[in-house]
């Protein structure tokens, strides 16, 4: 079965697909930039908790030896 198409119709379609396809590039090179950030923001994160984990533990140190020379 052949199937006639417009050339102008044929050309706004292949138009539109080129368009559509810079579209999928620009969104997933977006979705790339937005996964980098989330890591970055992660990995930031993760270093504040093993700040304040640190801080923690010398503040509990420093409650022991205080405690103990009350004693």
């Amino acid at each position: 079965m052949a199937v006639f198409v417009k050339i102008a119709e044929y050309e706004k379609l292949d138009k539109l697909l080129e368009e559509t396809k810079e579209k999928i590039t620009e969104i997933k090179e977006t979705l790339s930039n937005i996964e980098d950030i989330r890591q970055k923001e992660n990995d930031q994160v993760e270093e504040w908790s093993k700040e304040i984990t640190e801080v923690d533990e010398l503040m509990n140190e420093v409650d022991e030896l205080l405690l103990s020379n009350k004693e």
